[in-house]
């Protein structure tokens, strides 16, 4: 059973919204995926079958507010607030979000900046 702790959605608002970003000193997201297809592609639940990612992808649509046309969060990249630093926790044990799929949210913030 996998626990979303909110770190997508933290990361969703922080670019999307108009906050007082400026009273921000510091956003924490633990286990936040670039998308919901990068943690599936990436996960070793599904041992790199496009059948079961593509699955995954299909139940989690059903079973939760997610849309597979909807925003994730590398695609929010350059509207994230630059002036904000953020710290990503993530653990290449961790069986829910994939090391690969945080470090490509990672990589693509530090190409930005």
């Amino acid at each position: 059973m996998a626990l979303s702790r909110g770190a997508a959605t933290t990361f969703s608002a922080a670019a999307t919204n108009d906050y007082n970003m400026a009273k921000v000193k510091l956003i924490v997201l633990e286990g936040c995926y670039d998308s919901v297809a990068g943690a599936a592609a990436s996960s070793p639940l599904f041992l790199g079958s496009g059948r079961l990612q593509s699955l995954f992808v299909k139940i989690t649509s059903k079973m939760t507010e997610f849309k597979k046309e909807g925003s994730s969060p590398i695609q929010l990249v350059d509207k994230f607030p630059e002036h904000v630093p953020v710290i990503f926790i993530t653990s290449k044990a961790d069986s829910v979000v994939p090391l690969k799929s945080v470090t490509c949210l990672v990589d693509a913030l530090c190409k930005r900046w």
